[in-house]
């Protein structure tokens, strides 16, 4: 069939293209890595976030874990190691707290550029294996998810890539579908839509895999941290809730439908109850999909763009999971959507991550944007993003498009 859009189809399925972003945005890292080895070639103010997992893992190597998951405690140690401080309390569970442990072995710069290296090709991996000659569409989409991840160190590409693992084996009806799932356990709320999905499918293997390997990190990282440290957790995860309904975190970051409305001065109360119905709609919608359509893959990826409405606690550099959405429609896509629903969707992409570049204006000297003025846009900009791709869907579905394939060919 003729692409509606051939200059669509064209770019996004270019060979060359893929590869551009890919080597692109390694030089990017490198660049990171060499600045973090020479902070005093360019000053920067604040802490990035994975400066802040090298403090907590070194406070892990040191035998103080407690003292990261205690923000006064974690505020002095971040003081102590880049004379700089930013409030980034420590909320993560303990088995990821043992992988930071394990990359704090390294110097700190070599520590990032190896974090960062490495989970962003387990990303790639993901996107290629999902979308094989359409890659470029995915990636292309979220650069500046890929960017934000770059500049600050974030976890999204960790995040993304074993998400992306488990919708390959889950396409494919693997025995090794629950693996990757069960290791979310380093970051729970953004697995929410893809568990519930797999206990609706009734996908029991999967089910007792991810159970089996979540309970097997919660194992490790005792052994490696102590078992005070599930205290700590406990008491840094309600500190945090305490936060978050206070609105001390950078709200303007966030992308969940909370966020918005709390920006939007709802109340603290009134947006959570927006997000619980935002939330249970996610979830209600995956059941119903799951139900009426026979394509894995159409309901694989509703399901992991739906798991950025779930919960409250979303940053822009979890937008990384909206390539592995895109991955997977990616050849309907391609097909079907116009040279203006691209360009919309490209604009709603750096829209949905703008507020980064806003968020670091006010810790520049000329700043001229506070905190407090900086709104969320982020979810209606990916409920417009969702809107163009069902768009897409349905005149796929209108032509009698057959079901995508479980994998996509590379290029001949």
């Amino acid at each position: 069939m003729k692409p509606r859009s051939p200059l669509v189809a064209g770019l996004t399925s270019n060979r060359l293209f893929a590869p551009l972003v890919i080597a692109s945005m390694l030089l990017c890292i490198a660049a990171n890595a060499w600045l973090l080895s020479h902070p005093n070639f360019v000053r920067v103010m604040g802490v990035t976030d994975f400066q802040d997992f090298y403090v907590v893992g070194q406070l892990a190597l040191n035998g103080k874990v407690e003292c990261a998951y205690e923000w006064e405690c974690l505020r002095q140690a971040q003081l102590a190691h880049f004379h700089d401080w930013q409030f980034m309390p420590w909320a993560y569970p303990p088995p990821f707290t043992a992988v930071v442990e394990a990359f704090a072995t390294l110097p700190h710069a070599l520590s990032y550029g190896a974090f960062t290296g490495l989970t962003f090709c387990l990303y790639c991996l993901a996107v290629y294996k999902l979308a094989g000659r359409y890659s470029a569409f995915a990636l292309a989409l979220t650069i500046p998810a890929m960017l934000i991840n770059v500049r600050c160190g974030q976890n999204g590409f960790l995040t993304a890539g074993l998400v992306g693992l488990f919708a390959q084996n889950y396409l494919e009806r693997g025995r090794r579908g629950g693996l990757a799932l069960g290791a979310m356990i380093i970051k729970p709320h953004l697995a929410v839509a893809c568990a519930f999905l797999v206990l609706i499918d009734r996908r029991w293997r999967t089910t007792g895999q991810a159970i089996a390997i979540a309970i097997a990190a919660m194992i490790v990282a005792t052994i490696a941290l102590g078992a005070p440290v599930w205290e700590a957790f406990r008491d840094s995860s309600e500190a945090s809730t305490a936060s978050l309904m206070n609105g001390e975190f950078p709200i303007g970051r966030m992308t969940s439908a909370y966020a918005m409305a709390y920006r939007f001065e709802w109340g603290a109360s009134l947006a959570m109850a927006l997000q619980i119905v935002v939330a249970l709609f996610a979830l209600a919608s995956i059941f119903i999909l799951s139900r009426r359509c026979k394509d894995d893959r159409m309901v694989l990826s509703y399901t992991i763009a739906a798991s950025m409405f779930v919960s409250p606690y979303n940053y822009d550099y979890d937008l990384t999971f909206m390539a592995i959405a895109l991955a997977l429609i990616a050849p309907v896509a391609v097909q079907y959507i116009s040279g203006l629903e691209m360009v919309a969707l490209g604009a709603l992409s750096w829209l949905s991550a703008a507020n980064f570049a806003l968020a670091s204006m006010t810790a520049a000297p000329w700043g001229f944007v506070q905190p407090s003025e900086i709104w969320s846009i982020s979810f209606p900009c990916l409920l417009g993003m969702c809107a163009i791709l069902a768009n897409a869907v349905r005149r796929r579905r209108a032509t009698g498009g057959a079901t995508i394939a479980p994998s996509i060919q590379a290029f001949p």
